[in-house]
């Protein structure tokens, strides 16, 4: 099930970052009171991930390190991935292989899931790594499912942080948007100062229907 928040402001928390293509949220006007609970419906499994690496004879360690922001940790090289933990600022991580870019790098292990993998974008800018990254041996891992967010309302939403907006079911297929794996606030275009209504997360391989309006409305998806 999708989690549901009751009306408040856009979190004052810093969203984790992978990239720079994130942008503000819609401009409110004065705050519009909404309570009411969210029906739509998101499965939670995940693709496994097949990889191969290309060792490098001269590896040397490299750390990268949180630094002055929060970053996301993904399964595997790129956005369309799940997020599966973080790196909160001023955490750190070792990475133990890279993409073919260069951009991404494999930790060997995070805080908040000890002896478990991730992948970090070594690129944004709250990204400082220390060492060589042309030193990382190279692993390639199977591209990632596509992951959808659908609005099943005859409101226009928007998500936030991505900055997306998700016209109506009245507009299908439009209204049927693919988007980045991980977890967003829901604004109703519809409603003037309207504030966040519902959080959902979305993951590869699935899609994220939103049944409710931010009036409490409730539809099917056709």
């Amino acid at each position: 099930m999708l989690a549901c928040n009751l009306p408040g402001n856009t979190p004052a928390a810093q969203h984790p970052v992978d990239v720079e293509l994130t942008q503000p949220a819609p401009i409110l006007g004065p705050a519009t009171a909404i309570v009411f609970t969210s029906t739509a419906i998101l499965a939670t499994s995940a693709p496994a991930e097949t990889a191969t690496l290309a060792v490098s004879p001269t590896a040397s360690v490299m750390t990268i390190i949180a630094n002055g922001g929060n970053l996301n940790v993904r399964r595997g090289p790129g956005i369309g991935y799940n997020p599966v933990s973080g790196l909160l600022k001023g955490e750190s991580s070792t990475a133990i292989a890279r993409d073919e870019t260069g951009e991404w790098l494999k930790l060997a292990s995070f805080p908040k899931l000890p002896g478990k993998t991730g992948w970090v974008n070594a690129k944004t800018k709250y990204s400082l790594v220390k060492g060589d990254v042309r030193s990382m041996p190279v692993e390639k891992v199977d591209p990632p499912k596509p992951a959808y967010v659908m609005n099943c309302t005859f409101h226009p939403l928007d998500l936030f942080p991505a900055g997306v907006s998700v016209p109506p079911q009245n507009e299908k297929p439009k209204n049927k948007v693919e988007i980045s794996p991980g977890e967003y606030e829901v604004f109703d275009s519809t409603i003037y100062g309207g504030k966040s209504f519902v959080s959902i997360t979305v993951l590869e391989g699935e899609i994220a229907r939103i049944k409710t309006d931010g009036l409490g409305n409730n539809y099917s998806c056709l």
